[in-house]
């Protein structure tokens, strides 16, 4: 499980780009708030689509500023389309948790000291980690999305796995 990194994941579908794109659209409902995501959705994603790429989300009604997104991208291929993505947290809570961090635990550590931040980072951390621990089963629902909306193939050291 990665906080802040991103572990490339790539599919691979028989349909092409613009029937991807036709499909995730009918399956998508448009996120409308980027900083504060909307927490309901009668659709099975939420998310966004450009000509550079997706970002899709599972609608949860708790915790959903520490939900995964998947950011996706679709190449056209020989035999189909790539899908090429990353999972990773929205980009506001990444810079709100680590301006808070930065700002809180400095502040912790001019006041009282080396001591003070071992006994605010174990909490801190913590936090992120159960919440990161709460919405873990998002990723696997949105990469079984992805398998049933594209068609497609998870793709391993350039196999498709079968």
């Amino acid at each position: 499980m990665t906080i802040f990194g991103r572990r490339p994941i790539t599919f691979h579908s028989i349909l092409t780009v613009n029937q991807c794109t036709g499909d995730l659209l009918a399956a998508m409902e448009k996120d409308p708030w980027y900083i504060f995501p909307a927490l309901y959705s009668s659709r099975p994603v939420m998310g966004t689509l450009t000509k550079n790429g997706f970002r899709i989300r599972k609608p949860r009604r708790n915790l959903p500023q520490f939900a995964p997104f998947f950011y996706g991208t679709l190449r056209e291929d020989a035999t189909g389309t790539l899908i090429e993505g990353h999972f990773g947290m929205n980009p506001v809570t990444k810079v709100f948790t680590i301006f808070w961090f930065v700002m809180f635990y400095g502040s912790a550590y001019f006041s009282f000291g080396l001591p003070a931040l071992f006994f605010l980072l174990v909490p801190g951390g913590g936090m992120i980690l159960l919440s990161q621990l709460l919405v873990y089963s998002d990723r696997k629902y949105l990469l079984e999305f992805l398998e049933r909306t594209f068609k497609a193939r998870r793709v391993s050291a350039n196999t498709i796995e079968l």
